[in-house]
């Protein structure tokens, strides 16, 4: 068992060497193709990943946004269940003014996971 393990480590070293050799021969007779490809290839890499840094970063907070709602009184963020809707939001506000406190308005709205 353990000498098939020891065979099958020669053949997979051969065979990553044999495919490194290839690789830099086809590298050498390609330097025209690869000067123009590369750096295209790389921009491009880096641009999608950038963008998609980006959109990744906006849906996380849009997600925290809606699903987290913080209280300035107590320092304190209450998670919901769902995202709250516009009408819910008015109710809020109209009920902060009147002096009652966000945990006691989203606990009577029963919207707190």
């Amino acid at each position: 068992m353990n000498e098939n393990k020891k065979e099958k480590t020669k053949k997979t070293k051969k065979s990553l060497k044999t495919r490194f050799n290839e690789t830099i021969e086809w590298c050498e007779q390609h330097k025209d193709i690869l000067m123009v490809g590369v750096p295209l290839v790389a921009t491009s890499i880096v641009a999608v990943t950038k963008f998609g840094g980006k959109l990744l970063n906006t849906y996380n907070a849009k997600t925290l946004q809606d699903r987290y709602i913080y209280d300035r009184s107590l320092g304190h963020y209450w998670r919901l269940k769902r995202p709250l809707s516009n009408n819910q939001m008015l109710l809020i506000s109209k009920r902060r003014n009147e002096g009652e406190a966000l945990c006691d308005i989203l606990a009577s709205m029963k919207v707190l996971k």
